[in-house]
């Protein structure tokens, strides 16, 4: 997947001269970071209301899924935010269906199976990640969303703790 992702970015670069949105843009960065801040906390409360009832928070582990996270969703949002919605902008017009068709995509690739609440949330995340990176031009914030709340997602409601494995090479995962 990495390797998919950085080869499309690097030939979107070198490859097509028109760009409709950017990765980073400075004059926007503390607006965006206020609408993305202002649902992760509002996610983080519905996540933990949907919660496994006797799942306890582990800050550890939380912090080391954390980390490992960011780097896939990064790449999800580059994929997803970059790569697809300016190509998807060259075919549609009107930012409303390109949103509309970007959440669509985006809650296709998201819809866990265990709630359709936390399939609703993801499109609604979805919607609120493509409309702020769309509108001020900054995949920075809903990076560190996508992995907070994904991280969050995975300790406490995902069913199983499949990840653990994964984690071992940071040491101790309590």
């Amino acid at each position: 997947m990495f390797l998919m992702a950085f080869s499309a970015l690097l030939l979107k670069i070198l490859y097509i001269k028109e760009v409709n949105y950017r990765i980073f843009e400075p004059d926007t960065l503390l607006v965006s970071a206020v609408i993305i801040s202002v649902f992760s906390v509002i996610g983080s409360l519905f996540i933990y209301t949907v919660r496994i009832k006797n799942r306890v928070f582990r800050p550890g582990f939380f912090l080391k899924l954390l980390i490992l996270y960011i780097p896939f969703a990064l790449l999800q949002q580059i994929f997803f935010q970059y790569l697809f919605l300016n190509d998807i902008s060259t075919l549609i017009a009107g930012k409303i269906q390109i949103l509309l068709f970007g959440v669509l995509f985006f809650g296709l690739a998201h819809s866990p199976k265990e709630t359709v609440k936390l399939t609703v949330f993801s499109l609604i995340a979805g919607s609120v990640w493509i409309w702020t990176y769309m509108s001020y031009g900054n995949i920075f914030w809903p990076v560190l969303s996508h992995a907070f709340l994904g991280s969050l997602y995975y300790c406490l409601v995902h069913p199983s703790n499949r990840l653990t494995a994964r984690l071992k090479f940071l040491g101790n995962n309590q």
